[in-house]
This record gives structure tokens, sequence and C-alpha cells, in this order.
């Protein structure tokens, strides 16, 4: 949740106070001071048992080893190339291509792959997937049978595993077994199996591999979840990189096949995976195994499972646009009575907003709400299976306040979203992640303000979206929202305010600019066109703008690249002039710290405006290189006493106003506090350069509108 101005200013006061108590708490706190002689005798003592320490140490050194050598180099002697090796980052270092094949080839070394992201020249066709999680013992068995597709003729298959044991594998292409060596290595969790033959394009490749693994309470991959009762589930998020945690694949986005999933379990125990279960039988020594029917063709990160004990469910089968689907949600059994009506009604209600609004149904028989105790996220849109933490998914009528259920009307609404844009088309690669979760960010309140219009929704989506990123976003150690990461660690950096909130603002900015008709009609056909598909960004705008003209030669392309792909975001100043004019001066990023400058970062902005004397506003640009833009120019017989810029919050970018534009404001705002957006804007706006400033300058400003 976005901190309200008001409340800012409690925190930055409280702040404030707190510093100047842990300081006295410092004083009063320490302990009785001892006798100047005895602290000088300790010091002492001290340091000669640090010199005797240094010296003792560098004596048994030269006696182990007496060439020079470092014990580290001696013990990494012993590792094989499936051992981790910890290598610290430095902050914000991207692991590229030419460190990956220097790493490689240092702790992997004879692995045939020198890079993170897998060659292109294989493309698996479906799964076969069989697992047995023994909850008992967290321990992982199972087998895996990937039919592939040759693109490129290859010595060379490369896929992911992490933290897994190859058991046995067999390659065969046109029933002929080919012979292949394994090799593995950690720092890229990839395994390699070469060929002594090469395959062909066109080949179609049978990969069989049977493996073992843990299950871990460690929320990645598949891994054990303890509820309050001290029952134990095993259930997976495979969100950014972690099916590779629970099963050998090719696990990239952009790696979509079909996938057919066994599980074996104990005889109290519910499975539950994306699809609807097929059959269910009889296994060994007690245990039952339940296959389920294959999926659509998808990524790895959405395929899900769940081995639930001492759960319980309700459900409901609906009419959607084709036929009638069933929609359970799962939760512990001591906590679900009472508590999961909200959660299943606005699901469903969700699920027929978005069919409609896409024009495109729903592609799968059911799909399942699980809520969680024991899990990293807010909720994961697994296709068919969607998880939850609790708190996100349950609501109790009597006791729950009513701004947690507009949250939880919120999560259900995004995670809806989702298996359209996500999960029936996924972005190519994580850079353009913002293409998964802008998108349901932005769609999460058109939902909720279409299920729920009494509460006013949208009037949030400034706050919670605009303001929220624009705070991370006026560092300097910010980034794009389309980002260049590769590794997994700076993957899971981009899973933040930027590629949400901000990703979410542009996109509101762009459909303000298009209109909601053509935004609407230009994202059923990008949906439609590259459905069961992947997608980049560049490929969404270019269907915009095929459906939206902009004036003065803009175009829809140019303007979302400017914000997607450049950090930051521009501030304008807008001053009345002598001559009865107001004028926008040149524009320049936004920085928190007081006299930083970014002169090479310009924008195209859309500026929609209006004064006192004009109640509907109208739209001027800002391109490029343009240093002065006149917004408003009047007669003395009619004159403008205000202007205030960016009305409606729909662009992404600061207002600073001069003392004179900024006093009338202040004071249409203190008699009329029904302009309760443009009072957002400018009150966020206007404390953002305070903060820079002066604390009291805050105080008095608020005062002055009452914030």
């Amino acid at each position: 949740m976005p901190t309200p101005a008001s409340v800012n200013l409690l925190y930055d006061e409280g702040q404030s106070e707190t510093q100047a108590e842990i300081a006295t708490w410092a004083i009063s706190q320490s302990p009785n001071r001892r006798s100047s002689a005895g602290l000088c005798a300790a010091i002492f003592v001290t340091f000669l048992m640090f010199i005797l320490g240094v010296l003792l140490g560098a004596f048994l050194h030269a006696i182990a080893f007496p060439d020079g050598d470092s014990p580290l180099d001696f013990l990494s002697s012993d590792l094989s190339n499936e051992t981790i090796a910890y290598i610290p980052y430095e902050k914000e270092e991207e692991l590229n291509t030419s460190k990956v094949a220097t790493r490689n080839q240092e702790k992997c070394n004879a692995f045939p792959w020198h890079d993170i992201r897998l060659p292109r020249h294989l493309q698996p066709q479906s799964y076969n997937l069989t697992i047995h999680p023994n909850i008992e013992i967290n321990k992982l068995t199972g087998s895996v049978a990937i039919d592939i597709k040759v693109i490129n003729s290859t010595k060379l298959i490369i896929l992911h595993a992490d933290n897994l044991n190859m058991l046995t594998f067999y390659i065969s292409t046109n029933g002929r077994k080919i012979e292949s060596d394994f090799f593995a290595c950690s720092e890229t969790s990839q395994w390699a199996l070469v060929m002594e033959e090469t395959v062909e394009a066109g080949d179609e490749v049978d990969l069989r591999i049977e493996f073992e693994g843990e299950v871990l309470p460690d929320l990645q991959g598949l891994y054990i979840s303890t509820h309050t009762d001290k029952s134990r589930s095993a259930v997976t998020q495979f969100e950014p990189s972690y099916a590779r945690k629970m099963f050998p694949c090719f696990d990239e986005p952009n790696f979509k096949a079909t996938f057919e999933v066994s599980v074996v379990r104990g005889p109290s125990q519910i499975v539950r995976s994306n699809m609807n279960l097929k059959i269910s039988r009889e296994h060994v020594d007690g245990l039952y195994i339940d296959v389920f029917h294959r999926t659509v063709k998808m990524s790895t990160y959405l395929l899900a499972v769940a081995v639930l004990s001492n759960y319980d469910y309700v459900k409901r089968t609906t009419s959607m646009s084709e036929k009638p689907m069933e929609v359970r949600l799962y939760a512990p059994r001591d906590i679900i009575k009472g508590q999961s009506e909200f959660g299943l009604d606005t699901a469903i209600r969700a699920l027929k907003y978005f069919e409609t609004y896409f024009n495109i149904s729903y592609p799968l028989d059911k799909i399942d709400l699980l809520a969680l105790d024991d899990f990293s996220e807010g909720a994961m849109e697994n296709w068919g299976l969607v998880t939850f933490r609790d708190s996100a998914l349950l609501h109790a009528e009597s006791t729950a306040s009513g701004l947690a259920k507009e949250q939880i009307a919120l999560v259900i609404c995004h995670e809806m979203a989702h298996q359209w844009f996500g999960n029936l088309v996924t972005m190519d690669w994580w850079n353009d992640l913002w293409l998964n979760e802008g998108f349901a960010n932005y769609m999460e309140y058109k939902c909720v303000d279409h299920l729920f219009p009494h509460w006013n929704i949208m009037t949030r989506f400034y706050a919670e979206n605009v303001a929220y990123s624009q705070d991370p976003d006026g560092l300097r150690s910010s980034h794009a929202i389309s980002s260049g990461m590769r590794n997994n660690t700076n993957i899971m950096g981009l899973f933040d305010a930027i590629s949400y909130h901000k990703a979410a603002a542009i996109i509101y900015m762009m459909q303000g600019l298009a209109g909601e008709k053509n935004f609407q009609k230009a994202l059923i056909e990008y949906l439609n066109k590259y459905a069961y598909d992947n997608a980049k960004g560049a490929q969404l705008w270019k269907i915009v703008e095929k459906n939206v003209h902009l004036p003065n030669g803009v175009s829809i392309q140019n303007l979302a690249n400017a914000f997607i792909s450049q950090v930051g975001y521009p501030v304008i100043y807008v001053t009345l002039e002598t001559d009865n004019e107001i004028v926008v001066h040149n524009q320049t990023r936004f920085f928190f710290e007081e006299g930083r400058k970014d002169e090479e970062s310009e924008w195209p902005i859309p500026i929609h405006y209006r004064t006192n004397s004009q109640s509907d506003p109208k739209l001027v640009w800002i391109k490029p290189g343009q240093g002065r833009v006149i917004l408003v120019s009047w007669t003395i017989a009619e004159p403008v006493k205000w202007v205030i810029a960016n009305t409606g919050g729909l662009g992404y970018f600061k207002v600073l106003y001069d003392r004179r534009i900024y006093k009338e404001i202040t004071k249409q705002l203190r008699e009329d506090h029904t302009l309760l957006l443009i009072k957002s804007t400018f009150v966020k706006d206007y404390l953002r350069y305070r903060q820079i400033d002066d604390f009291g300058g805050r105080i008095r400003f608020c005062k002055n509108i009452f914030c």
C-alpha cells in the first residue's frame, strides 16, 4: 500500500523524533564507566593476543602450504563440477556472457556451453512428468520424458536442473538410441548431454531422465509448506526460474510446451495441478498415483503441483461463455469455514469480466484458488491452479476491514487478468516482465471498478501506481521498465515497483491517449495474434499504433519506448509570464538528490491541462528538445488565474509551478475540496520538491490545503 501524503508527514516527523530519542538512549543506557587504568590494561591485553594470533596463523600456514598456496585452492581441488561454487557479486552487477564463459571454464571445467541462456537449436514439444514428493523425509524422486523438435543441427542438448541428481538418461531419435556423455554445471544450473552423432533440423528427439532431489521449506521450486496445526504439504513456486528445482526442463519462458503430470501421493493427501484429474489408481506400498490431463501449451514457470494435507475445498460450477466450468477454493480445514465465499465469488465474476473484455474464452476446464500459510508472494497466477497467501484470498466478513476486502479483490482480479496477459500470451524474456505485470496491475483496477463500482477504486490508481513508483524511480539506482538483466539474481530484482506500478502507469497513459475503445480493440488483436505464444513489447505497441493515430507526428511506439526504455521520468516547469501567457519550460529528469542533473534524457510529454476558466481538459505536447511551449494565453478582459498540468494524473511526470501559480492553486483547493485527483497530483509533486528542500515548508503547505 502506498502511503498517503498526510501519513508521510507523520512518518517523517516521527522519524526525526525517534532519532533524537535514540540519541538519548545511547547516553542513558551506556554501561558504567570503568576506571581508566582498567580500560588501558584491557586494551593492551587484547592487542597482545591479536599479535600472537597473527604470528601463530602465519607459522601454521607456512608449514601446511610451503609453496604459498591458499587453503581455499586446496579445498576446491577436490570439488566436482556439480558442487555449487559461491562467488560474491558486486552490487547491481550483471552476469554477462563473457563472465559466464569465464566462470564456467573456471568452475565447470569441460562443460560445453558458456551462456546463461539456453541455445535455440532445440524446441521442447511436450513433457510427461512423474514425481513422488515424500514429505515425511523431504525427498523427491521422479522421471521425465521430453519430446524435442530439432530446429538446427546439433550434437548438444542443454537444459536446466538445479540441485537435482541425475540417475539415468536415455536419448533416441526415430526409435534409435544415441550414445551421449553427461556434464553438469551448477554455476548456471544447466545439464549438458553431448551426443555422439548429429541430429538434423526436422528430427524429433526423445529424452528420458530419472532424477532425485529434495523438498525443502525454502519457498522455491517444490517446497514444504507447514500449517499452524503442523500439517505439512508440498506446493510449487516456479516463477521466475524455479521449475528446474523440481525437474529437468527448458526453464525459459519462450520454451513453451505441453505437460502431462503424474503425482505419487499418500492415501489421505489431495493432489491438484493445472488441469483436471484424469485418473487415480493404486500404486505400490499403499500409495496412489494421480494422473492429470495434458495442459495447453505454456511456459514452465506456470506449471503447478500441490500435495495437500488437512485441506478442504468449496466449489461452484459457473456458466462461462462456451461451457460450464468448475471453480474451487482450497484452504486448511480449520480456517476455510466462513472465509471462502467472497474470494470464490470475486474470482468467478472476474473471470466473466475478462472473458467479456478480451472477447476470448478462458481456455481451461477448471481453475483452483489455493490458500497457503508459507508463501513468498502475494499470489501466483499458475494457469488453472492459482496460489495465494491466505490473507490475500480468505475474508471473514464479520472481522475483516473494508480495506482488506478491497485488497483481496485487487489481488484476485490481478491473477485472473494474468490468465490472459502472461499465461495465454507470455513475454519473450524477463526484460519484458512489465508485459505480464504492468498489464495485470492496470487491469486489476478496471476489473474491481467494474465489479464493485461503489468503491470508486480508480481514485486510488494515481497514488498506488504513478506516485508510488515515482518514489524509487526518482533515485539514481532505478532501472528502466524494460531491462537487459540476465542472471537469476537480477531477474528477481525486476519484480518491483517499476515493473508493476510504473508499467501500469505508462499503460494507463497510453490508454488515455488512445481512447478506451481503441485501446481495448488493440489488446484483443494482440492476445489473438500471439495466443499460446510469446511476444515482445514492441509487438504490442505496433498493434496499438495501428489502431491509434496521435497528432503532431508523435508515434505510439516512440512515446512508449521513451518511457519504457529510459530510466526515470521528466519534470516540467510551469510559469506565469508577464505577457499574459502560462508557459511550460524545458524538461529535465527528476532526481531526489538536489543538484543532480541528467541532460541526456528527454521524453515526448503529453500534457493534459485545465484552467480556472476552462473545465474540460486540453492536450498539448512537449517534444524532445523543445525548450518552451505556451500552455495558455489570454486577454486582459478574461485573465487566467491558475492552470493545473497533468489533470487526471494521466501523464508520468512531475510539475513544478512558480510561486504565483502555486498561490492561486492552493487558494482554489482550500475553497473546493471536491477536486480530489487534482489535489492528489498537486500535493504529491509539491511535497516531493519540499522533501528535497526543507521539512518546515511541507508542514506549512499541508496546513494551507488541509492534506
